[in-house]
């Protein structure tokens, strides 16, 4: 049973809360990188359980897998494709399209790009929003999350972002509606979920519009290899960084007591 347990997919719950939801009967949501279906049974479960979810995930194995081991509804359509090779195949126009294709350490280039994220705004609704889920964040120039970040502004009219307190994860909102952070607001007077009522008014107040800074991923220039490698040696440094402080405090018995 998929349950609120702090992790990105509970605060991309936030996303068809902008998107109008209040005045629709359902939602139609795309995903992108569908994984082993959190997200899709998440939407079921505290938002809208007769949402409309189609799902794209590259690999079939894990799809029989969400089926059969993590009860994704069977309800939820999801088809074996590379996100951008089905988006320039589909007719439909979504209210939430979800970006989840990216792993810890890497990034397909062809959905970092200003032609797949405009490939993105083509299929959603006047006033759909797009989530995206970063997990490889740096507080640097040139990061790859500044980078997706800054690519998803020069598209969208409005791009805010979240970062999650004690994770490397930050997740990006984007809408050509200019209010759609005001209808969040708005509609969370609608959530019934206690939980879920909690964690959005987190994300509410932590919530920032992005900074552009000026970078653009293109199809012909996309160094994601290079930016994710950057991210994850940089990770890799704040965690030693953070043990030996603790070493240097405590000694092996600190760093023992943090492992236990």
């Amino acid at each position: 049973d998929k349950s609120l347990t702090g992790m990105y997919y509970d605060y991309c719950l936030a996303a068809p809360y902008m998107a109008h939801s209040k005045s629709k009967d359902k939602i139609n949501v795309l995903i992108l990188g569908n994984g082993t279906g959190t997200y899709a049974t998440l939407l079921k479960k505290y938002v809208d359980t007769e949402s409309d979810i189609v799902g794209i995930e590259i690999d079939q194995r894990i799809i029989d897998l969400s089926y059969e081991y993590f009860m994704m509804d069977e309800d939820v359509e999801v088809h074996a494709d590379d996100g951008r090779s089905y988006l320039s195949r589909d007719k439909n126009k979504y209210d939430v399209i979800m970006v989840d294709a990216y792993s810890s350490i890497s990034a397909p280039f062809q959905m970092t790009t200003v032609e797949f994220f405009n490939l993105v705004k083509e299929h959603l609704k006047d006033d759909g929003v797009m989530v995206m889920n970063i997990n490889m964040v740096l507080e640097k120039e040139d990061s790859i999350n500044q980078s997706l970040a800054d690519t998803t502004s020069s598209v969208f009219n409005k791009t805010y972002t979240y970062k999650l307190g004690g994770r490397s994860n930050m997740i990006v909102f984007a809408s050509n509606n200019d209010t759609f952070v005001n209808e969040f607001e708005d509609n969370l007077e609608d959530v019934e979920n206690n939980a879920l009522r909690s964690t959005l008014h987190l994300l509410l107040s932590g919530i920032e519009e992005h900074k552009d800074t000026g970078i653009r991923l293109y199809d012909t220039s996309a160094d994601v290899e290079v930016k994710s490698m950057n991210a994850v040696d940089g990770i890799i440094m704040e965690e030693l960084s953070y043990y030996r402080q603790i070493f240097k405090e405590k000694g092996i018995k600190g760093i023992i007591e943090l492992l236990s």
